[in-house]
């Protein structure tokens, strides 16, 4: 409230959770828990039993989550269904966390390399090893055991929402500026290999910094983007519109499947 900040993606899952509670379907009592070696149908099937609206409908897709332990191979598979993606940004070598700053909006920083969207989703979906005090209960060895995990995304929604996950830490906060280039129609590949396209529609950016900032709004509509500061509205071409520090990016499915 007042002139608080607020975190656009927080806001963003508490509207289209509250926007689907309002309007669920389904007996939110009966909720299922996952069997063992759960498929995609029986996965998808067990969460419309407790969550079905238009809104799930629209936004909703499926993450699929193997974890391999390293001493026996076991291999576990949990589907989870997600609204939006968190994709995180790769790092390079002069790509790093902006200083310390509450308001400011420029930075006496060399200009980062820009990394593709394509990239994050590569990182996002990369195998990683679980060790130390991330190691999880092998069933089978009945124990923690050094493990591998890896996500893929084998549902793809109506509406996909990218996140791209410019904040991090805890105690001391940082923002990384690493610019992402991103497309106006973007491919995507789910876990059969089919390519899905997707239309950009929306844009949320955040100038400034980790205890201060402003958010500005890019949306397409009749084939023009508009950019939306506040109460001013003015048209943009997409050359100026893809050189911005999106936090956000709102895509919609074009293809048939």
């Amino acid at each position: 409230s007042g002139y608080n900040q607020h975190d656009a993606q927080e806001f963003m899952r508490f509207l289209l959770n509250e926007l689907h509670e309002e309007i669920n379907k389904a007996d939110v009592k009966g909720r299922k828990s996952p069997g063992d070696n759960e498929s995609l149908q029986e996965a998808c099937d067990r969460y419309l039993t407790w969550e079905d609206s238009k809104i799930s409908e629209l936004f909703s897709g499926m993450l699929r989550s193997e974890v391999c332990c390293s001493v026996c191979e076991h291999r576990s598979v949990v589907f989870d269904p997600f609204m939006d993606l968190a994709l995180p940004i790769p790092k390079s070598k002069s790509t790093f966390p902006r200083p310390y700053n509450y308001y400011s909006t420029s930075y006496d920083t060399p200009t980062q390399p820009a990394v593709k969207l394509d990239a994050c989703m590569q990182v996002f979906t990369k195998e990683e090893t679980l060790d130390e005090e991330e190691r999880p209960y092998c069933n089978k060895c009945n124990d923690v055991t050094k493990s591998t995990k890896q996500l893929s995304i084998p549902k793809l929604p109506e509406f996909l929402v990218i996140q791209l996950k410019r904040f991090s830490g805890y105690s001391v906060r940082s923002k990384l500026s690493t610019p992402v280039e991103f497309e106006e129609r973007w491919e995507i590949c789910d876990n059969s290999g089919k390519t899905h396209a997707y239309s950009l529609y929306g844009i949320a950016c955040h100038s400034g910094g980790i205890y201060g900032g402003h958010y500005t709004a890019y949306c397409k509509y009749n084939k023009q983007w508009r950019c939306f500061n506040d109460s001013y509205a003015v048209a943009k071409n997409w050359d100026n519109v893809k050189c911005q520090e999106a936090y956000i990016l709102f895509y919609e499915k074009i293809d048939n499947d």
